[in-house]
């Protein structure tokens, strides 16, 4: 699966497979919307593509009681 563009204003913006990821770079090619999220789907993980166009990775915040 190549890296997949939903929308600008959509959560997430990307869908894209980890085996997509240069994991040297920590970058996915096309992925260059700075502050979206991309979901991987076969791990589950996400990440937010930072002002450098690496990718970050993404956690949700947990709420407390």
């Amino acid at each position: 699966m190549t890296l997949k563009f939903i929308a600008s204003n959509s959560y997430p913006a990307f869908l894209a497979l980890s085996t997509d990821m240069d994991t040297s770079a920590s970058t996915i090619a096309g992925a260059s919307l700075i502050g979206k999220t991309v979901y991987m789907t076969d791990n589950g993980n996400w990440y937010i593509i930072d002002s450098d166009l690496v990718l970050v990775p993404f956690y949700f915040p947990t709420s407390g009681s």
